[in-house]
């Protein structure tokens, strides 16, 4: 199983000498059945959905010289580790890299560092490397309750992955790069995007439309707040985990591109004006979903404790309350699928955009924190074998192969 980390998938289709695969060598039961799975290849419902992304993408014809690539990447905790599987699974389908093909990223949460990872040149292998390396770093538990863990494990990860440097030193001629923070100083908590670059636009404008200066933004700092999620880690300076507001960024993604580049032609030449970009397709991945799961709700009644006067009642009253408060976090902090990818999937078709949503059913639930390296294998098998089984992975691949790179391949030496 932990070849599935180092290792495309194909690796057991491979044969030795006499012609065997894994398959016909092994003689575990439960290995067999696992390599079959796969093979196996789904039945595509041909949907009213489906139908009508597949005519967008036949018909996708006029924006290779502008149009855009936009990527949305879920928060999840420990389970972007799922993100980093599948989009090395694309790369690999591909054969090129894949930040080749990418103009505008936006992340939540630890789908931000992916994010400011990508932005920043960095591997995807590296990507999944950091969230397996420094999960002990980041979840290291509390000499308290409430929160969780300590935020110094997390300060000193995102210090040691970015250093002091600024979001404007990311790359110029690579994607623009987003990540999402709350603004919880104020009710309602406000969305706050921290941006790679500033438009070019009058800086009035950048004032009233708060578009803050990337050259003040510690990548760290940015890194740090947008993975602060409630009862998990603290706040930083008022600034938690992007998660409350939109732990799927995929319609801030997109609204933030149709204002900017409105904005940017407005204010640009006549000549450049000719080049208004338009969104060739948007890529929103998730971190996977595992089966419905009952709770003890979100009520969060003090009467449970203030009705008491035993001390063990009072506090098992207060436990309640935590957990009551535990749930309605998780609840805000991992709403990603459902609701969001349909409002986002209907907001691109009435474009005529096409639209991809890359995000494994897991066969159970996988906490943000899960730092056991059994359950996170587990998880990324799933991963692997949902890209062979699920078309989607090679339309987008394919889809992929036919824009012309947005960014001009580093070469190496």
């Amino acid at each position: 199983m932990v070849v599935v980390l180092v290792s495309p998938v194909r690796i057991w289709e491979v044969k030795n000498k006499a012609g065997l695969t894994a398959e016909d060598l092994t003689t575990e039961k439960r290995i067999k059945e696992d390599l079959q799975s796969l093979k196996k290849e789904e039945v595509r419902v041909e949907d009213e959905i489906t139908r009508w992304n597949d005519k967008l993408i036949r018909n996708a014809t006029d924006w290779k010289k502008n149009g855009k690539v936009l990527l949305a990447l879920d928060g999840g905790g420990i389970k972007s580790l799922v993100i980093a599987q599948i989009l090395l699974c694309l790369e690999y389908e591909m054969g090129v890299d894949l930040v080749t093909r990418l103009d505008w990223i936006a992340g939540t949460s630890s789908g931000g560092i992916a994010a400011l990872m990508l932005g920043d040149g960095k591997p995807l292998k590296e990507a999944r490397r950091f969230f397996l390396d420094y999960r002990f770093r980041v979840f290291c538990g509390n000499k308290v309750k409430v929160p969780k863990h300590s935020s110094r494990g997390l300060d000193e990860a995102a210090k040691v992955l970015f250093g002091d440097r600024y979001m404007g030193a990311l790359p110029k001629n690579g994607p623009r790069v987003i990540v999402t923070v709350a603004d919880t100083r104020r009710t309602p908590a406000n969305l706050v995007l921290l941006r790679s670059f500033a438009p070019k636009i009058p800086d009035r404008l950048r004032e009233h439309f708060d578009y803050l200066d990337p050259d003040k933004i510690l990548m760290w700092k940015a890194a740090r707040c947008t993975c602060a999620a409630p009862f998990y880690f603290d706040s930083y300076n008022g600034l938690s985990d992007g998660g409350l507001v939109a732990n799927n960024p995929t319609q801030a993604l997109m609204a933030d591109f149709l204002r900017t580049t409105r904005l940017e032609k407005e204010y640009s030449s006549s000549s450049e004006r000719e080049m208004y970009p338009s969104m060739a397709c948007v890529i929103s991945v998730g971190t996977g979903s595992g089966p419905a799961e009952s709770t003890d709700g979100i009520d969060v009644n003090f009467n449970a404790i203030s009705n008491k006067k035993n001390p063990l009642q009072i506090a098992r009253g207060f436990m309640n309350v935590v957990n009551s408060a535990k749930n309605m976090f998780q609840i805000l902090c991992t709403s990603s699928s459902g609701q969001p990818v349909r409002y986002s999937r209907e907001w691109c078709h009435s474009l005529d955009v096409p639209f991809f949503r890359l995000s494994p059913q897991l066969q159970k639930d996988v906490q943000l924190d899960n730092t056991n390296l059994g359950t996170l294998i587990e998880m990324l098998w799933e991963t692997e074998a949902a890209r062979i089984t699920k078309n989607v992975f090679f339309a987008v691949s394919d889809f992929f192969l036919e824009i012309e790179p947005a960014v001009t391949p580093k070469i190496a030496g």
